[in-house]
């Protein structure tokens, strides 16, 4: 008598694919880009038509040694270079990320559907990690007003000597946003393949976009080095907080709570990574 045979039993199915890792929190998210708008539209307009008598006649020795060589710089190439991977910076995040989220999402049944509405999400904390960075960028350039390095001249091919924006150096507008727009999209894409070899590549070609445009800042006499450090500083932490702070699992990674003890209570926090 042969043995029975009994069917193959069907493979198991893969995991759901993760397209839906950002979870929003309009009471939060909502304030929180309105505000970095207004920080950002408002410090514009209220200096809009403020002078200064420009920094021709500052002293240049107060200037620490590594500032004082991008003196003299005026490289009108180098900005306008600069204003290029700026918007690059801005859109190619978006549609990054959206052709990552419809290859991803053609490998599980309605995943396309699932793909739109993750990358819709996505494109909500991008846009607050924007707002969020042009804001507090504006708001650190009025209250410190640094005079920029072409200010130093007593005039230059990059802008007005006498106005408002040269004296808005620090820190680097268009190094915070490149760090904070190409660190968020390298940081979306690793929490949704986290262990893919692409990550590698991806951020390796986000810091180097956002590198660029810092010393491109700097060549053209725009910004300072330490505008440009502190500004890749301030984006990049940005970039990586604000979509941290908007996954989905959160909530299950961290967990805080207070248990009696003799002479009172004791916090518990705890957490994975």
């Amino acid at each position: 008598m042969s043995p029975r045979t009994f069917p193959a039993a069907d493979p198991p199915l893969p995991p759901p694919l993760p397209l839906h890792l950002m979870r929003l929190r309009p009471a939060v998210d909502v304030p929180v880009i309105t505000l970095g708008l207004v920080m950002w539209l408002g410090t514009d307009l209220a200096a809009r038509d403020m002078r200064w008598s420009g920094c021709a006649a500052c002293d240049r020795s107060h200037i620490n040694g590594l500032d004082r060589r991008v003196l003299g710089n005026d490289n009108l190439a180098a900005a306008h270079a600069s204003d290029a991977l700026l918007y690059t910076a801005i859109a190619a995040p978006l549609v990054a990320d959206l052709a990552d989220a419809l290859v991803t999402g053609r490998r599980a049944p309605g995943g396309v559907r699932r793909a739109a509405g993750g990358w819709a999400r996505d494109v909500v904390v991008l846009f607050e990690v924007l707002a969020v960075n042009v804001g507090l960028n504006n708001l650190v350039k009025y209250a410190v007003r640094r005079p920029r390095p072409y200010s130093y001249e007593p005039e230059s091919d990059l802008g007005d000597v006498q106005a408002e924006e040269a004296r808005l150096s620090f820190y680097s507008g268009h190094t915070s946003t490149a760090f904070a727009m190409m660190t968020a999209w390298a940081t979306l894409f690793t929490l949704r393949h986290p262990r893919a070899r692409a990550a590698v590549p991806v951020w390796l070609a986000a810091i180097a976009l956002a590198t660029t445009t810092g010393v491109l800042r700097v060549e053209a006499g725009k910004h300072f080095w330490t505008d440009v450090i502190a500004g890749s500083l301030a984006g990049a932490s940005l970039g990586v907080l604000v979509p941290l702070l908007h996954r989905n699992d959160l909530g299950r990674r961290f967990s805080a709570g207070m248990s009696p003890t003799a002479r009172g209570a004791l916090l518990n926090l705890s957490g994975r990574f």
